[in-house]
């Protein structure tokens, strides 16, 4: 696999994002707890519903992350969102996850590109935050290989816990 694409979530999604869910949760909650991974009815319609509003208020977007060959992504493997958009001061917050059996294989970095480059050229944003706590080794990673600076840490900013902020701005490259 050596491309992604990002397909905007929909109720039509419900079954393949539950199934997705299921085989990542126990890997995402530690980071970003169970509301991004759905796994029954009741939670997958919370984060639908969530998505349609996002969508309609514009205060975030979220997308199921494909990924395939040159000629096509056809396979589901992860989910990427932007959130918390503050259309005044033009920045939002960045997060994503990639299922187990896909990870180390680039995707994550592509698709983190994605979500950037959706936010600065489709949302117009002129900032984008990816709050990751210290030992999430591989995020902090993807975070630089993707442009963002290491702004310091964040005392108690995740679930009680210590994060680094990192920001990509687009016009400091």
């Amino acid at each position: 696999m050596n491309k992604v694409a990002l397909t905007r979530i929909t109720r039509a999604h419900k079954a393949d994002l539950k199934a997705l869910s299921e085989s990542a949760r126990s890997s995402v909650e530690p980071w970003l707890g169970t509301f991004f991974t759905p796994i029954d009815s009741g939670e997958c319609e919370a984060f639908l519903t969530w998505c349609e509003l996002g969508l309609k208020q514009r205060s975030h977007h979220c997308f199921l992350i494909l990924a395939g060959t040159d000629k096509s992504a056809h396979e589901y493997v992860g989910v990427g969102f932007l959130n918390a958009i503050n259309s005044v001061h033009q920045f939002c917050n960045l997060g994503y996850w990639i299922a187990p059996a896909f990870c180390g294989k680039g995707l994550a970095t592509m698709a983190a590109n994605q979500l950037l480059t959706f936010a600065v050229e489709q949302l117009g944003l002129r900032r984008v935050e990816l709050v990751i706590e210290p030992a999430n080794v591989s995020s902090l990673a993807i975070a630089q290989k993707v442009g963002c600076v290491n702004e310091g840490l964040l005392r108690s900013r995740i679930f009680g816990r210590d994060a680094f902020m990192f920001a990509y701005v687009p016009s400091s490259k």
